[in-house]
């Protein structure tokens, strides 16, 4: 968390963090962070002017920090408390998204106890939800990356749900949808400035290391 002078810079230097001590920065190293067991008392926040959370996944992004600090009555930087929610479920984003008259991906969200005691059930539907397959299987919370899978038929669709349940206690199984996926910067000074797209090769598509 810091504090918003203007000559301030980012990131810190490795080894240290940089934290707003009043209005003046102060560098410190990992072992001179205080750590509390409950929510720290609202003194260790005098004299900041706003926090820029930087956590990444859950609790960090979740709208759990969010909360708490706005708790203390500090504005923070970027998504609020129901944005940072919403967003950080995938299930939820989809219900939003779909709501607004977006187009989503077929669905459904599995909870890890009807994994375990009825798996064929839950194979019946996602076959009635989501369609055949292949399908794709995420953990309802989490990241973008962690615990999620493919599946092309009723066992690899059971071992991806257990793979998501390592992560999350519910899971979003999706229809695969054949699409090509671009990747576009974009970065901002006086105006909007767009690289050049770039687009990842099908595996089968890809050159080896000898071509």
């Amino acid at each position: 968390m810091t504090g918003s002078p203007r000559s301030a810079t980012w990131p810190p230097s490795s080894g240290s963090l940089l934290i707003e001590n009043k209005s003046n920065f102060e560098r410190v190293s990992a072992g001179e962070i205080e750590v509390f067991q409950g929510p720290p008392p609202a003194q260790s926040f005098d004299g900041c002017q706003l926090a820029l959370p930087v956590c990444h996944g859950r609790w960090g992004e979740d709208g759990t920090l969010q909360g708490l600090l706005a708790c203390y009555g500090l504005p923070v930087v970027g998504c609020g408390v129901a944005a940072s929610a919403v967003c950080m479920d995938k299930h939820l984003t989809r219900s939003v998204l779909g709501s607004a008259g977006l187009p989503v991906a077929r669905g459904v969200r599995i909870g890890q106890r009807d994994h375990v005691t009825d798996p064929g059930r839950v194979v019946d539907l996602v076959r009635d939800r989501v369609g055949p397959g292949p399908w794709f299987v995420k953990p309802a919370c989490g990241g973008s990356s962690l615990g999620i899978g493919r599946a092309d038929a009723p066992a690899g669709l059971y071992n991806a749900l257990a793979e998501s349940f390592r992560w999350s206690d519910a899971a979003l199984v999706q229809e695969a949808i054949p699409h090509r996926e671009l990747v576009l910067g974009i970065t901002s000074r006086a105006a909007l400035h767009a690289a050049l797209a770039s687009s990842q090769l099908p595996e089968e598509h890809r050159p080896s290391v000898l071509d």
